[in-house]
């Protein structure tokens, strides 16, 4: 079992040079108490928490788990996993003799014949066990003795995989170099091994948001499962210093606890590719009893290492999704097509950040489409079969160019092409509240929550759908639930405002709104306009709308948000003129403007309706 966490001796875990045939032995302790009790001493952690636990924690001692156990094979199991390797037994043939004195013990005199039916009762039940624990520590004995002979080569282990069903969610890989700087490469090697066995036909994986939910806490395995629904996980650590990486990880099914298989490898880091192969092909090859002879297959691989890792990094800002970190995101994406221009995972993460660069107030929308259109025409040109580059397609179709039907033709592509990529979903859901069909948003997004049940974006989107839909109640108890998964998430903060205006508590929409700061460029700023005017604070309401105005002439400012505000304010020719300049620009919010409730005063009036046929929204 060398190399697998929840076996490892504390030396080994410590990376101790001096790790002798004593490790072995703590090891036997383990397997033998997990078999006197039905669970290893140290359970429902992660690997690193597991090693730690190694070298730290003592473990129940196994007559507390198990009552009945003939005293001297307690006290040898317990040795046996003593932090210390001079406080073990110091070689096969010792554990051997305590045996043996276990299974026939010198002092064999009857007890008091008042006890002795319960005796006898106890017997049965622990004689089984005594003698089973026999076989498997002289069998693993045996096997130390072996190896140690040098007349065999360690490998990897591997349990049978005798768990119902195949779903897997891939926990984050620690980053144990020390080094805060290669978080992104521990979090890109987690992405890339989840993306490969997410290809392999009857496997479900887990979706990255909601793993990443345990990054960095004190994870109970069986939480994991409850949570993702999920038979098994995968953990472990990654070290990258200079040009050596090193890559530990283990499959474990949950309900039993046992390792279904286990490695750690040490190469050079220009074998990364090489790699994460490997531990793809070897997970699956653990679960072929369920899944058949398939492997993982992967896409296109860039010809250089360096634009890898710059690729990785431009992915790890992508996953933050927040409007300081999307340049920085473009930034990466671009060094690392620069580094392969044949790149063309590359070519579509540049396409995803280009295309949200206007959502998050960085770029005029005709401008970020321009460019997500070009990026993602170039990915699908190298690889035609990348789900995100149709999805970003159309996201352009329907947030820019308004033709809803090459969007909804580009989304379907990407379902089939990844019937699991939850972001098209969502923004199929918005395709369908631009058509008034709030019944199948609803049900789109639904969809993409069964995806990511922890993501905080989903399921403040599905916040937003229920507002569309009119359905404030839920709305409000939707937006509740994001903050159990995320206290300070902007987006749920704005989108309870947007709720509480409409029904009328416009103090409580105003210190929303005012929780989201880095709003302050988004379409949610005009909420605020609106529940300030609403609520009688006309001059401060005003007096945030020309500001928007002024900043309209310097950068892009999206013109609906103004337009909200003076609708807030009963200001109908300013706030329609507003709506023209947005039909112009072309931002994202337009195609919701005939579902928005905050826009149902200006319905009836003639330019208003003219403008929501020209969307294509009426």
């Amino acid at each position: 079992v060398v190399g697998t966490a929840a076996y490892m001796a504390p030396e080994q875990a410590a990376g101790d040079a001096a790790t002798d045939h004593r490790a072995d032995l703590y090891s036997l302790g383990i397997v033998a108490y997990e078999l006197l009790t039905g669970r290893t001493p140290f359970t429902g952690k992660p690997a690193q928490m597991l090693m730690a636990a190694h070298a730290t924690e003592p473990p129940a001692p196994v007559s507390s788990r198990r009552p009945g156990l003939p005293p001297s094979l307690a006290t040898l199991v317990m040795r046996l996993l003593e932090k210390q390797p001079a406080q073990r037994p110091q070689n096969a043939d010792e554990v051997l003799r305590q045996l043996e004195r276990t299974i026939v013990p010198r002092d064999s005199a009857r007890p008091p014949r008042v006890a002795e039916g319960r005796l006898r009762r106890t017997s049965l039940r622990t004689i089984g066990l005594i003698a089973a624990s026999a076989v498997v520590i002289g069998v693993a004995v045996g096997a130390y003795r072996y190896r140690r002979s040098g007349r065999a080569r360690a490998v990897p282990f591997v349990a049978a995989d005798t768990a119902r069903g195949t779903s897997v969610a891939v926990l984050p890989l620690a980053n144990v170099g020390g080094d805060p700087a290669q978080e992104y490469f521990a979090d890109g090697m987690t992405d890339e091994l989840a993306s490969a066995l997410a290809k392999v036909e009857g496997l479900r994986v887990a979706a990255r948001s909601s793993a990443y939910a345990f990054k960095g806490a004190n994870i109970d395995l069986h939480d994991v499962v409850e949570k993702l629904h999920v038979q098994r996980v995968i953990e472990g650590s990654v070290r990258r210093a200079g040009s050596r990486l090193r890559i530990s990880a283990q499959l474990i099914n949950v309900a039993d606890g046992l390792t279904l298989w286990s490695d750690t490898y040490e190469r050079d880091a220009k074998d990364v590719f090489q790699v994460q192969d490997e531990i793809a092909r070897s997970i699956v090859a653990a679960l072929r009893g369920r899944l058949g002879p398939a492997i993982p297959t992967t896409t296109l691989r860039p010809t250089s290492v360096d634009a890898y890792n710059l690729y990785l990094q431009g992915r790890y800002f992508a996953n933050r999704r927040s409007a300081k970190d999307l340049e920085t995101t473009a930034s990466y994406f671009s060094r690392a097509i620069a580094k392969d221009s044949a790149y063309a995972a590359a070519w579509a993460g540049l396409a995803d950040a280009d295309g949200l660069m206007s959502a998050y107030g960085r770029l005029s929308p005709m401008e970020a489409y321009r460019r997500s259109r070009g990026a993602a025409t170039r990915a699908l040109a190298l690889d035609s079969t990348l789900a995100d580059a149709h999805t970003s397609l159309g996201f352009g179709h329907l947030f820019h160019e308004w033709d809803f039907a090459r969007a909804d033709s580009e989304f379907q592509r990407a379902f089939r092409l990844d019937p699991r990529y939850a972001t098209a979903r969502v923004y199929h859901a918005w395709y369908y509240i631009a058509l008034g069909r709030s019944a199948d948003a609803l049900a789109e997004v639904e969809r993409a929550r069964s995806l990511e049940p922890l993501s905080p974006l989903i399921q403040t989107r599905l916040a937003a759908m229920l507002y569309f839909s009119r359905r404030y109640d839920e709305a409000v108890a939707q937006c509740q639930r994001v903050f159990t998964l995320d206290s300070a998430n902007e987006l749920a903060h704005a989108q309870l405002g947007q709720v509480y205006a409409v029904v009328g508590r416009y103090a409580d929409a105003i210190a929303e709104f005012r929780k989201a700061p880095e709003l302050a460029t988004r379409y949610d700023v005009g909420g605020l306009g609106y529940a300030l005017a609403m609520s009688g604070k006309r001059d401060e309401a005003l007096r945030l709308a020309r500001q928007l105005e002024a900043r309209s002439r310097r950068e892009f400012v999206n013109p609906q948000i103004i337009a909200l505000a003076y609708t807030g304010l009963g200001d109908k020719p300013r706030a329609l003129r507003w709506l023209e300049r947005g039909y112009e620009e072309r931002p994202w919010s337009m195609i919701t403007l005939a579902q928005d409730p905050m826009f149902d005063s200006l319905h009836g009036e003639p330019q208003f309706d003219a403008l929501l046929k020209k969307i294509g929204v009426r």
